[in-house]
């Protein structure tokens, strides 16, 4: 499944500092760069601009360093300068040409680099377990009617439990995704399981949070 990527670089505090203020200073070709600290996040965005070309729009790539934890600077975000947003794709690729350009400083400041690939699997998300009840329901159940059959019911809460107990956090727009993309389930289906999913995770949680 394609993913927006993510990128980040990681050394001592003093390293990540000297990284961000190289890439200040010598921004790629017709890029511009910026700073600016925000107190209500504590912390520092290093922004880069690269203007439209015929590819690309464009575009700011967001990089943050975290107050009180300054050994890592990662990419937050990449913001369209126009255009109501860039997809996944557009986004992936500004993300390469930073990357390209921003690898060489931090090795050559002593970071540890590392860019997530455009493609995951769900156990990026949930565990080995999860993702096998979660298949197990999709390969079993008939899709036509989601999770309306007793025995797909069963399957599909048996994914959903072990989401929760293995207390990681599966956003909806992944897993609905990933019914439509991986799985082969339609919009409207996928919609539903998705509000099953989100109703039973609330549920058990409001469950654990009773005392009872």
């Amino acid at each position: 499944m394609q993913v927006f990527r993510d990128y980040s670089a990681t050394g001592s505090p003093a390293e990540v500092k000297r990284f961000c203020d190289a890439l200040l200073k010598s921004p790629p070709p017709g890029w511009t760069a910026t700073s600016r600290h925000e107190s209500f996040v504590s912390g520092t965005y290093y922004n880069f601009f690269r203007p439209s070309s015929a590819e690309l729009p464009a575009a700011t790539v967001a990089l943050y360093v975290k107050d009180g934890s300054a050994n890592t600077a990662e990419v937050v975000n990449i913001v369209p300068d126009k255009e109501h947003e860039l997809g996944i794709d557009r986004y992936n690729a500004i993300l390469d040409e930073f990357v390209r350009f921003a690898d060489p400083v931090a090795n050559a400041h002593g970071l540890t680099t590392e860019a997530t690939s455009s493609n995951a699997d769900i156990t990026k998300w949930i565990s080995g377990e999860a993702a096998r009840r979660l298949r197990s329901f999709s390969s079993l159940a008939n899709k036509s009617t989601g999770s309306g059959h007793p025995m797909d019911f069963e399957r599909w809460t048996a994914f959903i439990i072990q989401v929760h107990r293995d207390k990681r956090r599966l956003g909806t727009d992944i897993l609905g995704r990933y019914l439509v993309e991986v799985l082969g389930w339609d919009e409207k289906h996928a919609h539903d399981l998705v509000l099953e999913f989100e109703f039973g995770l609330a549920l058990l949680e409001q469950y654990d949070n009773s005392g009872s």
